[in-house]
């Protein structure tokens, strides 16, 4: 009979949130929020290698630059470089991501900081997502970090920290390859928040606009749904025949907001995949959101200690007993008379797959059968109906 573990809700839900500045995503694109002196201690500490195609310049040529454009006081204060320069956030930008240099990636990496022994941060963004091996990319990074990082078996006397991305949201042409790349997205973000990684949301930022207002493609218990058909340049469907765009209606209407004008063709010069050109619409909106983004970021890997403040629901965080295991079978109980809050539950593995859905739910009561599960560390995952996210931890022996 399988011994069930419990590491009790409360325990890991002050963990959590503790750590809840690692989670880069749509709440952190206030750019006002950062305190300046973690901007200047990010430009003199941090030196980032960033990996990045097409897509992921929006962070840097897009939205940073827009930024540094936008005011002459801000391109003082938000200056970064390729060069060590004084006064600016040293980030070296490459041409190349996890999709094309899928083979390859891990030696690039290692070449590099073998060679760049400054070098504390490294971030690979993708380009299409579609039909990666997720769970190799998640052993490779954590490969990585086990090397490079904190105390790792290289000894480096500067260690690394290694920030996950996910990807841009796919430009709709068939619920299969969207779902693939919503579930991906999907692995990766709970991946990150069940093992305390660093997680730049790239794909969150694309679903909500200023006022947080959702547009992509789940619904609230965290299943892919696809009534929006969200596409990489913020443009969704409002009914079955017409198109909307919440980047261009956003700024539409907010004309005198900051976001808006840092927008503008003469700021923002550079946003690929949402400028405009081809079959993409003008929604540059997302870079600039993207670019505040990318400064949180940049503050915490300094030491600001910005917490996301919708990461765990208050309502879950007083009752240690929400979760137990029934001590004479293998199944794992839940009782709660918050039930009716609970949109998504599942049990999922360290990789962040889900691995298990109940079986039974009844009332008050959800059971999950792990008897064919093998040994091992597991979460229980849950949402509630603002998106909210909970996690607790079990182990099955």
């Amino acid at each position: 009979m399988k011994k069930i573990v419990l590491l009790t809700i409360i325990c890991i839900t002050f963990q959590l949130q503790a750590q809840s500045e690692k989670y880069i995503n749509h709440v952190c694109a206030d750019l006002h929020e950062i305190p300046l002196e973690w901007i200047d201690s990010a430009k003199a500490n941090l030196h980032v290698a960033y990996w990045r195609a097409s897509h992921g310049s929006q962070l840097t040529h897009g939205g940073m630059t827009a930024i540094r454009n936008y005011d002459p006081g801000y391109a003082n204060i938000y200056n970064f470089s390729q060069e060590q320069e004084a006064g600016a956030l040293h980030i070296v930008e490459f041409e190349a991501d996890l999709q094309h240099q899928n083979a390859e990636w891990v030696s690039m990496t290692e070449s590099y900081l073998d060679d760049n022994p400054e070098c504390n941060v490294v971030m690979w963004a993708w380009c299409d997502i579609y039909e990666m091996d997720i769970t190799q990319y998640l052993v490779d990074m954590n490969t990585l970090e086990l090397k490079y990082g904190p105390g790792g078996s290289e000894n480096r006397p500067v260690p690394v920290t290694f920030v996950y991305m996910t990807a841009h949201s796919w430009p709709w042409n068939g619920s299969g390859r969207s779902e693939w790349v919503y579930q991906a997205n999907r692995q990766i973000r709970s991946y990150c928040l069940l093992n305390n990684k660093w997680l730049y949301d790239f794909n969150d930022l694309e679903c909500y606009n200023p006022d947080g207002e959702y547009f992509g493609d789940g619904n609230q218990n965290g299943s892919f749904i696809g009534d929006m058909r969200l596409r990489w340049d913020c443009s969704y469907d409002i009914d079955e025949s017409t198109r909307g765009n919440w980047g261009i209606e956003w700024m539409n209407n907010n004309p005198e907001s900051e976001l808006t004008q840092m927008a503008a063709d003469e700021y923002c010069v550079s946003c690929e995949h949402s400028d405009g050109s081809g079959d993409d619409d003008n929604s540059r909106l997302q870079c600039i959101l993207k670019g505040n983004a990318a400064w949180w970021l940049w503050a915490n890997l300094a030491g600001w200690n910005k917490e996301n403040p919708t990461f765990i629901p208050e309502s879950f965080t007083t009752n240690d007993n929400l979760v137990y295991p029934n001590p004479t079978s293998s199944y794992l109980i839940i009782e709660t008379d918050k039930l009716s809050s609970l949109k998504h539950i599942s049990l999922t593995g360290l990789l962040g797959n889900e691995v298990k859905t109940p079986y039974h739910i009844q009332e008050n009561r959800i059971e999950f059968d792990l008897s064919d599960l093998s040994t091992g560390i597991y979460f229980i995952y849950i949402t509630d109906e603002n998106r909210n996210i909970q996690v607790n931890k079990i182990i099955v022996e």
